[in-house]
């Protein structure tokens, strides 16, 4: 009888660990998710230019630049203005591989850096590197690396 106890203790020992560890793993992956939908919610804003950098030179008051914004989104979805000849008009985004702080913005690979916590960020930096496919006929100096400093007002 008391190896039957004995028995009944340890299979529910072991059937009360093994839920555990699946709810661990369930909390891992709904933290993973809340992540992105946190930063989904923390992106979309409209964004406004403090400023570029252009291979390390401030390039912030040049007439391609001086009232760049761009809005990300909610619907993956993103539109900005006076960004030519860099960035294009609009077009579509997503987490790279479940990096909250990589995007994909219609074909170009984009770093996001949230200098605040990602709930209640207002300043973001965009990093990228354009090469060639700048918008109209030039693309002699406009190719190379960019650091765009963002801030919104939104909440």
């Amino acid at each position: 009888m008391k190896s039957y106890k004995n028995l009944t203790i340890v299979s529910c020992l072991l059937v009360i660990c093994s839920l555990m560890l699946s709810c661990d793993n369930f909390v891992d992956e709904a933290a993973d998710f809340n992540d992105i939908e946190a930063q989904t919610l923390a992106l979309s804003k409209t964004w406004n230019a403090d400023q570029v950098i252009f291979d390390g030179v401030d390039v912030t008051d040049q007439e391609s630049f001086s009232d760049f914004s761009i809005t990300f989104s909610s619907d993956n979805t993103w539109t900005a203005e006076n960004g030519s000849p860099i960035i294009l008009s609009n077009g579509s985004w997503n987490f790279i591989e479940g990096d909250i702080n990589r995007v994909d913005m219609s074909g170009t690979t984009v770093i996001i850096g949230f200098s605040i916590d990602k709930t209640t960020s207002r300043v973001i930096t965009l990093t990228f590197t354009a090469g060639g496919s700048a918008i109209g006929a030039r693309t002699k100096g406009v190719d190379g690396e960019y650091v765009f400093r963002l801030s919104t007002l939104e909440e």
